[in-house]
């Protein structure tokens, strides 16, 4: 057997170990289908129910002690998982690799985009709740974490602004580029011009609240007009 063989037969075994792991993991949180195989819808409808127990908050104050950290939130949808609720856990091999697969999913649960599946859950119980992502202190650290309100100034300081000032960036960025083709092709301007017109007026149709056929935005488009 050569030594690429060798190493190849190895990251096969690591990798059979890592995902045998993560199987018992779910099995030991009762996340299974009819089927009794492992269900990845069982845990993500688990993992909304932690959410709204555990972080719907109502004021900046609650927000400092409930928004879930990824550890936090991890902790909680697999208790019983590697390293959970541990501030500094001694793991082998396949345990870290088992954590860090695992707090990776639970945490993509919690984007704050309309697909995101938290997002998605609010909506399809026509819930005026949201999803919000922030920083906050633990153990010293400021590190990031989400949490769920109604709070109409909490909304707009960590989802509204925080969008918006993305937008900006982007922008400022997309400027100082074609400021960089214009400066070595100066024959582009008129071009360039012409065509950043035509998409600025696709952004502005874009960016009408209430354009969508939306309930929410229809609702904002209503209440515009009143």
């Amino acid at each position: 057997m050569s030594q690429a063989q060798k190493y190849e037969g190895l990251f096969s075994q690591f990798d059979q170990e890592v995902e045998a792991a993560i199987e018992e993991a779910y099995l030991q949180e009762g996340y299974v289908g009819d089927d009794g195989e492992r269900s990845d819808e069982a845990m993500k409808d688990a993992a909304f129910k932690i959410a709204m127990d555990h972080c719907v908050v109502g004021s900046k104050a609650e927000r400092s002690k409930k928004a879930l950290t990824n550890g936090g939130f991890y902790s909680l949808v697999f208790p019983s998982g590697p390293g959970a609720g541990q501030e500094a856990p001694d793991l082998d091999p396949v345990s870290e690799s088992v954590l860090k697969k695992l707090r990776s999913d639970v945490w993509g649960l919690t984007q704050t985009r309309r697909s995101g599946f938290l997002q998605l859950c609010l909506e399809r119980e026509e819930s005026s709740l949201v999803v919000c992502r922030c920083r906050v202190y633990r153990y010293a650290d400021r590190t990031p974490a989400f949490y769920i309100t109604d709070n109409e100034n909490l909304i707009m300081e960590d989802a509204v602004d925080k969008e918006i000032q993305s937008l900006v960036r982007r922008a400022s960025s997309l400027r100082r580029d074609l400021s960089m083709i214009i400066e070595r092709h100066p024959k582009l301007q008129g071009p360039v011009a012409e065509q950043l017109g035509i998409e600025m007026k696709r952004i502005d149709r874009e960016l009408t609240i209430g354009s969508t056929e939306s309930r929410s935005r229809t609702k904002l488009g209503a209440a515009a007009e009143g």
